[in-house]
């Protein structure tokens, strides 16, 4: 009977039981804490790779989502961790391939200027963590986008500037120029229309770069550095412009159609189409002054006509023929008057002709009968 009240397990044992549970409890939960930490710490990184690769996570074939469901944690530890170096692999695999897209926009952005592009095309975007960087397919849409345009344009630009450079060409010809730069070397082509400018022409004026536009005279040492260069591309197309058949523009290879040389070459045409103006304007008006000269001086048709065709163009030779042939008039002018008082005098009569002027009118205009007052209304 006294063994009836007796526990069955001593109570300090009991104790050391229920702690020994409780410490197996504790350790299983840090256990399971410790794994959930690992796991996470793991699904964060795949997280910033999900966000970084957008689209391109389907080529892994897994997905965050499937994996959570693992009850396991040290199996879903496991294909977590599988999971991050997929990610991680298909991550710097694009993000390689993003550094080359890059670099070759930036490589275009240093020929079509730094305003061409958008400020986000160069700059690579990060995602909202600023650890990874945009990979998505979308940011690869957008620049590829970008890159097909800024090919197009350098394309545009190169058409551009070579038809630049054959106008710039055909100036050189009409104006007799074989070497359009001052201490340059002669342009390297066989065409033999080309013939040398001398100093002295009087219409004949620098072209400066555009950084040295507003300068007069710029000496070569301390032209824009990238002018030679310029110059020189020039001269090597002009060469081959040479050596190919009419109305053939010969592609421009290997050239930048940066926007310093399109304004050079835009700022060499209008000083040359400038030169060509005004030689045509003071050979027209000579040409003025010859045919009233010429008629005056009994001229014939014939010789009149075949001078014209003779001296044709905008060369400095052609100014030249013509002030000479103009100079030559004045002087059978003066070694002529009568000749010419009376050449005027047939013309008046003509006009009064054809004007019906009657006799009465006539005999007023005094003049008619002075030779010097001819001259005078002549020469004005």
């Amino acid at each position: 009977p006294l063994e009836l009240h007796e526990p069955l397990v001593p109570l300090e044992l009991q104790e050391q039981l229920i702690q020994g549970v409780e410490r197996q409890i504790d350790l299983r939960r840090r256990q399971v804490d410790e794994w959930m930490e690992k796991c996470e710490a793991v699904e964060t990184i795949c997280l910033r790779y999900t966000k970084a690769l957008g689209g391109n996570i389907k080529a892994t074939g897994s997905s965050l989502g499937e994996i959570r469901k693992e009850q396991a944690l040290p199996r879903r530890y496991e294909l977590v961790t599988e999971f991050q170096e997929k990610l991680r692999q298909a991550y710097h695999t694009k993000l390689e391939q993003l550094t080359t897209l890059t670099n070759r926009l930036s490589a275009i952005a240093k020929t079509l200027g730094a305003s061409f592009f958008a400020p986000d095309i160069l700059a690579t975007p990060t995602t909202a963590d600023e650890v990874t960087r945009d990979v998505t397919p979308e940011r690869f849409l957008k620049l590829e986008k970008e890159l097909v345009r800024g090919k197009a344009e350098i394309s545009k630009r190169l058409t551009h500037l070579s038809s630049i450079f054959v106008q710039i060409d055909w100036l050189h010809v009409e104006l007799g120029i074989s070497n359009p730069f001052e201490d340059d070397e002669p342009i390297a082509s066989t065409n033999s229309k080309r013939v040398l400018a001398t100093d002295d022409d009087p219409f004949h004026v620098s072209t400066p770069t555009p950084a040295s536009r507003s300068a007069a005279s710029v000496p070569l040492l301390f032209q824009d550095s990238n002018e030679r260069e310029y110059q020189d591309i020039f001269l090597q197309y002009a060469a081959r412009i040479a050596e190919v058949e009419d109305d053939v523009v010969p592609p421009l290879d290997g050239v930048e159609p940066t926007e310093g040389i399109i304004e050079w070459a835009t700022s060499l045409q209008a000083s040359l189409e400038d030169i060509k103006r005004q030689r045509e304007s003071h050979i027209q008006a000579m040409y003025d002054q010859l045919e009233g000269l010429w008629r005056r001086l009994g001229v014939p048709e014939e010789a009149m006509d075949s001078f014209v065709e003779m001296h044709r163009g905008s060369t400095l030779e052609t100014v030249r023929e013509y002030e000479e042939e103009l100079e030559r008039m004045l002087v059978l002018k003066q070694e002529s008057m009568s000749q010419f008082i009376e050449s005027a005098r047939e013309e008046i009569v003509k006009l009064w002709d054809d004007l019906m002027i009657g006799e009465d009118e006539r005999a007023d205009f005094a003049p008619f009968a002075d030779g010097a007052c001819l001259l005078g209304i002549h020469d004005h």
